[in-house]
């Protein structure tokens, strides 16, 4: 599994390991990085995840992708660390919400993460990537965070306890949640830095 650019760049050759698509960030031609293909799946392998912990399905999903580039049991713990940090044993409870109205009405509940969003999901898995490679180049790595409320504070929650990442997050002062603003301003952690501007309407 290799990866390319979403503007065409690396497509039709050798492509981009996954190492080096997630400490770049962006494609040499300023697209954002994609698998060259996607990894089939039958209805027989499906069904056979059918029961399966959400972290056994996360495993299942994302081992078609980094097969190539990390090992099984780096991408084990990376996933189990990863969603340690979520309140509900399920990581995504089915609940059934229906009224007499409504007899069958189903949420899949996102917000059982450290800040309650739904970034939690993929800042958890990347930044602990991100950390995973850092220290298998033995560098401390600068994430820069522009945030407009979620994305900040799921990413400072995913960085602020690895070891070779910090952090540098930005947001628009009175633009955001009251509890966001809390989320970020109040972590007491040496790699993490969060500074308001004044932003435009």
């Amino acid at each position: 599994m290799q990866f390319c650019s979403t503007r065409g760049f690396g497509r039709d050759g050798a492509g981009f390991g996954l190492e080096e698509c997630l400490m770049t960030g962006y494609a040499k031609d300023g697209g954002l990085f994609m698998p060259q293909r996607l990894p089939k799946l039958s209805v027989e392998e499906l069904a056979s995840w059918h029961g399966l912990a959400f972290q056994d399905v996360a495993f299942n999903v994302l081992t078609k992708f980094t097969r190539d580039h990390l090992p099984e049991h780096a991408l084990k713990a990376i996933i189990e660390e990863a969603f340690e940090t979520f309140s509900a044993k399920e990581i995504v409870p089915i609940v059934d919400i229906g009224d007499a109205k409504a007899k069958r009405l189903i949420s899949a509940e996102l917000f059982h993460g450290p800040t309650y969003s739904f970034k939690d999901f993929g800042q958890q898995i990347l930044c602990r990537m991100l950390d995973y490679y850092a220290r298998k180049r033995s560098r401390t790595c600068t994430v820069l965070v522009s945030t407009t409320g979620d994305t900040g504070p799921a990413a400072i929650a995913a960085i602020k306890d690895t070891k070779k990442l910090r952090i540098i997050c930005f947001y628009p002062k009175g633009q955001i949640s009251r509890l966001q603003e809390l989320q970020m301003t109040t972590v007491d952690a040496s790699n993490v830095k969060v500074y308001p501007f004044q932003g435009g309407r």
